[in-house]
């Protein structure tokens, strides 16, 4: 996942802020760092329902709450990735529990 970073440039979100982050969520082994294609193909998600599912499926959470400690994000966290224009925008995502419970069946 570390060389995954280092070619992922964030625009909001520095190095040590995306370090600190990964640490915040229980380190490398606990995080999924994913860009938005690799997600979709993992998930099978036709990329025109994604931002529905992720509102209905996922809770995002809020990186700079979460950073600051007002914040605390759920089991199984995915750092989701979306190019633009060079950079990466990072959004923050944990499973709802509906959809932990489906997995498991």
């Amino acid at each position: 996942m570390e060389e995954k970073l280092r070619n992922m440039p964030a625009d909001e979100l520095s190095e040590e802020n995306m370090h600190r982050l990964i640490n915040v969520l229980g380190g490398f082994q606990n995080v999924e760092l994913l860009e938005e294609s690799e997600f979709l193909t993992l998930t099978r998600c036709p990329v025109e329902a994604l931002e529905r599912w992720l509102k209905s499926a996922w809770i995002r959470h809020d990186i700079d709450a979460v950073l600051a400690g007002t914040e605390q994000a759920s089991t199984r966290p995915v750092l989701l990735a979306r190019q633009y224009e060079g950079y990466f925008t990072i959004r923050l995502f944990c499973p709802r529990n509906e959809l932990l419970e489906r997995a498991q069946q």
